[in-house]
């Protein structure tokens, strides 16, 4: 009974326990050009053609004016050979010259099509799903950051 119990304790961390999991990534703040609407609408263009939403509908709410963008981010990752799903709610956020984006609500992929909470122990391999979703976070910036060149007719 004693070993059991010891097991349970080290395999399965709750919240008794004080066990910390993966609530929030927020990527750094990006420099760029344009005011808020046009760096918005350029985001909506870099999400559209960077992430997948999983089945879901991409975005869920987009506010041009304020500078906000939500949408459903779904992306895969290879850890010791074995690919894994992860999504999240992504934000992007803009100001005047500049931008970031912050990652909520994240879950990985477990058997039969569910998901569950990301959990911040030992062994859960949370810094690679975190490093996941600032490798999409990375993709949307740059395509956000390049020059839009006009070409002249």
């Amino acid at each position: 009974m004693k070993y059991a119990s010891l097991v349970l304790a080290l395999f399965l961390p709750s919240t008794v326990m004080g066990a910390e999991y993966l609530e929030e990534a927020e990527t750094e703040v990006y420099q760029t050009t344009g005011t808020v609407k046009e760096i918005t609408q350029k985001a909506k263009t870099c999400i559209a053609q960077t992430i997948s939403a999983g089945g879901a509908d991409l975005f869920l709410d987009v506010n041009i004016d304020s500078g906000t963008i939500t949408a459903n981010c779904s992306t895969s990752y290879t850890s010791m050979l074995v690919g894994h799903t992860v999504k999240s709610k992504m934000t992007f956020l803009a100001k005047e010259n500049r931008f970031r984006m912050r990652h909520m609500n994240i879950e990985e992929a477990i058997e039969n099509g569910e998901f569950t909470r990301v959990g911040k122990w030992a062994g859960s391999g949370w810094k690679t799903i975190q490093k996941s979703l600032f490798d999409v976070s990375g993709k949307i910036a740059k395509c956000v950051q390049a020059d839009s060149k006009k070409e002249e007719w």
